[in-house]
């Protein structure tokens, strides 16, 4: 699996589960890529990630800062707890490749 759309259709049940409709629609890909597969995010998904609270509205365009609530919400609701919290938490979700890397660490055993 390359994609979101490739993970999406081998697994829609999982997919659908992270609600990714639920955010801003243009920050919907950048955070599915990320939990998926571990792509780094730029500095307002990285900074909601790790749980600096100014830093994120510091790098926020206008419809980040006016949804930043739901931003948040998805964050606490939906998104795997050790993908987000901490720089240490981002950094190790992204070396292990996300979901997707997680998932083939467990089928390897």
């Amino acid at each position: 699996m390359r994609t979101v759309q490739d993970f999406a259709n081998a697994y829609p049940a999982e997919y659908a589960r992270f609600k990714f409709h639920l955010l801003p629609d243009h920050m919907q890909h950048g955070f599915a890529e990320y939990v998926l597969y571990g792509q780094p995010m730029g500095h307002f998904g990285t900074a909601c990630l790790e749980d600096r609270l100014v830093a994120a509205f510091s790098a926020a365009d206008q419809i980040n800062t006016a949804r930043m609530a739901d931003t948040a919400s998805w964050l606490y609701n939906h998104c795997p707890i050790d993908a987000r919290g901490s720089q240490a938490k981002v950094r190790a979700w992204i070396e292990q490749g996300g979901l997707v890397g997680w998932m083939a660490q467990q089928a390897a055993g």
